[in-house]
C-alpha cells in the first residue's frame, strides 16, 4: 500500500465513522486558506474528497495531505 492509498483509506474510514473533522489547508491554485477550523467530510471519491467549512464546500486531492499542504488533526498517524 502506498503512502497515498494510506491517506485515501484514512479518509474514508473516517467518513464512514465520523465524518466531523479539524483541518488546516493551504492552498494557492485555488485560493484556499483555511486555519485550523472544524470541518466535515460531505464526500469521498477516488482522487478527491469534499469538505464543509467556514459555510463554504471544499473539492481537495489527497495528494495534497501528503505534500503537507492539508493537515487533518485526526489522520495525524498517517
Amino acid at each position: 500500500m502506498t503512502a497515498l492509498d494510506a491517506i485515501r483509506f484514512g479518509v474514508q474510514k473516517r467518513f464512514n465513522t465520523n465524518p466531523n473533522i479539524h483541518i488546516s489547508v493551504s492552498l494557492n491554485r485555488p485560493k484556499v486558506n483555511v486555519s485550523y477550523q472544524e470541518a466535515r467530510i460531505s464526500g469521498v471519491y477516488p482522487h478527491i474528497f469534499q469538505i464543509e467549512a467556514q459555510g463554504k464546500r471544499y473539492t481537495l486531492q489527497y495528494a495534497d495531505i501528503l505534500t503537507k499542504n492539508i493537515f487533518i488533526a485526526e489522520l495525524e498517524d498517517i
